[in-house]
């Protein structure tokens, strides 16, 4: 920078002292009259090659150039935005796996964790169409990425010249608007190791016309990705995890005991498919000062209490085809807490696949076309007409759907599954009576 500045002030001071010889050396050779001699009084600069730094931008501004996109290697625009601390909680396809309805698919950048329908996005400095129902904020990805020739940035809050869809900031897409040629771009990379992969290839083609007055491109996207579930990684699927292994009174926080322990195959009881039954009150009060169980109902006065059902090797019995059986704990590793649901081996799901059942990433097929034309009529008047068509498919898994199901004989006789939850289109516990013709016998017999 330094270097620089010398060297345009000793270019101004060359151009200076040529201007200042030059009168004298007309002087000695011609006498040209004092009226014919211009002055200039002002010089305007229209145009100048001297980069500015965004830093000193009266607005706070961030510039992306697309060669920066295009070198650091991620599989879309919108995961290299994530990367910037002011948009680090945007949304990322691997953030649209837990079944929101509505957000499959969708890229949105997230200024200053404000929300994405406060994120105003411009291509060219003209809003875009929304992507999401109801919402004008914009995926990243139907954006042409090879027409991109930077991304600026506003991350102060722009409301009061774009509105309140600005709150947040800006995001402005500058596209070439000059390209002439062929550009192909193709991206094959393998997400994990037991073979899923994600596929892109794009072509954007364009040409001028009338001495660059009028341009016109087209431009094609086909993008795949495998579904990655946490069962297809291999630390998740081998069910490594911790669970409690002592628990200190406040008389003595620090016994020497680590309070928890790191284990291998993992298992839980507390969600089983086909659900486990647990027998109420398998575990009595105890005196406070015993952290290792923590004192329970009796179970007397409401079935509904859950510290009332604590799995235990005598009293949970889970389902065997048409029968019931106690479950097995193989090795009953989980020493803290009044409902200890985690073992080693035995019956029960791996936590890390089963309550974490939402894909990692979404399997997902995402076609673009655009295609447009620039035509400057004059130096201030130009003409843009552009055409676009995307359509993406997604798909991922979600949750499993669990309620909460009470058996004995309270309640009416006449309604064998009564809602205890709030009537709403989703309820959580039910009641049913011993007579549920379901029900397997000697579970029955346990219960009675």
């Amino acid at each position: 920078m330094i270097t620089m500045r010398n060297a345009l002030l000793s270019s101004t001071m060359i151009v200076s002292a040529a201007a200042m010889a030059m009168p004298a050396y007309a002087q000695s050779t011609t006498t040209q009259p004092e009226e014919e001699v211009t002055r200039v009084q002002e010089v305007v600069v229209t145009g100048s090659r001297i980069r500015r730094d965004p830093a000193t931008a009266p607005t706070p501004l961030i510039q992306i150039s697309k060669d920066e996109l295009l070198e650091t290697g991620q599989s879309s625009v919108i995961e290299y935005l994530a990367t910037i601390p002011a948009l680090m909680n945007s949304q990322v396809p691997s953030d649209t796996t837990a079944g929101v309805l509505n957000a499959g698919g969708l890229s949105l950048p997230n200024l200053r964790s404000l929300g994405a329908g406060r994120t105003l996005t411009l291509v060219n400095g003209r809003r875009h169409v929304g992507s999401a129902a109801g919402s004008l904020s914009v995926d990243s990805d139907v954006i042409p990425r090879l027409l991109l020739k930077n991304v600026e940035i506003v991350t102060g809050g722009a409301s009061s010249i774009y509105g309140a869809d600005a709150v947040s900031g800006v995001l402005n897409y500058t596209l070439r608007e000059d390209f002439e040629g062929i550009e192909i771009d193709a991206r094959a990379a393998q997400i994990n190791q037991d073979g899923q992969m994600q596929y892109r290839i794009a072509g954007l083609v364009g040409r001028n016309f009338f001495d660059e007055r009028l341009n016109l491109y087209g431009y094609g996207e086909y993008e795949k990705g495998d579904r990655l579930d946490g069962a297809d990684i291999d630390w998740l699927a081998r069910g490594w995890g911790f669970t409690g292994n002592d628990a200190d009174p406040t008389s003595a926080p620090a016994d020497g005991v680590w309070d928890a322990a790191l284990y291998r195959d993992l298992r839980s009881l507390q969600l089983v498919h086909w659900g486990q039954v647990t027998l109420a009150g398998n575990y009595q009060p105890s005196p406070l000062n015993n952290p290792l169980i923590s004192p329970s109902a009796q179970c007397t006065t409401s079935i509904t209490q859950s510290m009332c059902y604590g799995v235990d090797p005598s009293r949970t019995w889970v389902f065997d085809g048409t029968t019931a059986r106690l479950a097995n704990f193989g090795d009953w590793v989980q020493k803290t807490g009044t409902n200890r649901v985690t073992n080693v081996g035995g019956d029960g799901l791996n936590p890390n696949t089963t309550f974490n059942v939402d894909a990692i990433y979404p399997a997902s097929e995402r076609v673009l076309f655009q295609a447009g034309a620039n035509l400057k009529l004059t130096d201030s008047v130009n003409l843009h007409l552009e055409a676009k068509y995307a359509d993406e498919t997604t798909d991922l898994a979600t949750g499993f759907v669990f309620a909460d199901v009470y058996i004995g004989n309270v309640g009416s006789a006449t309604n064998s599954a009564q809602i205890l939850s709030a009537r709403t289109s989703s309820p959580s516990a039910f009641l049913t009576r011993l007579g549920n013709a379901f029900l397997p016998a000697n579970l029955r017999d346990a219960i009675v």
